[in-house]
């Protein structure tokens, strides 16, 4: 998929868990809620984001190196 939110992000439902982590913080109006928002990003990149680009790099070839150098990871 490369169009709709793909065509700006190619995680955007990872980036979505964490704008709605830093909706929270903010609401909550203290630092501790940064942090974890911040946690949150570390650990869905570190842990999915790498993993599944590996997976689709494999599975799509030179189709999907072509998106990565067109689309950003976040925004």
């Amino acid at each position: 998929m490369t169009n709709g939110a793909f065509a700006f992000s190619r995680i955007p439902m990872y980036l979505g868990m964490v704008l709605v982590a830093l909706g929270v913080a903010i609401s909550l109006g203290s630092a501790t809620p940064f942090a974890f928002a911040i946690a949150v990003f570390a650990i869905l990149d570190r842990r999915f984001v790498i993993a599944e680009e590996g997976m689709l790099a494999e599975t799509f070839g030179d189709e999907r190196r072509g998106y990565r150098k067109r689309v950003r990871r976040c925004i």
